[in-house]
């Protein structure tokens, strides 16, 4: 395996917040997690990344991130359901 993927595959593992394609503010191109965008954007990319990485590396990558998508997903409707949940208990008391 590309080692540079292998270094973003533990990434992700690490520091999924990182890889917010959902909620996050998009950064600018000076902040650093701009260049993880960057990255995967290439990498998930058969034209920019067929020299370097498999189709299999591609799908490895393309995998993880969905998942940290779908984690991040349902972190915001659970803070979305208990703030509301929140809301209503606090006004019946």
């Amino acid at each position: 395996m590309n080692k540079g993927l292998e270094i973003i595959l533990k990434r992700i593992d690490t520091h999924p917040e990182e890889f917010d394609q959902l909620f996050r503010q998009k950064p600018h191109s000076a902040n650093p997690t701009a260049s993880w965008d960057k990255l995967v954007e290439i990498a998930l990319s058969v034209q920019c990344s067929h020299s370097f990485l498999t189709e299999d590396e591609r799908a490895e990558l393309k995998s993880k991130i969905q998942s940290v998508q779908g984690d991040i997903f349902t972190k915001a409707v659970m803070r979305t359901l208990f703030a509301i949940n929140g809301d209503d208990s606090s006004g019946d008391t």
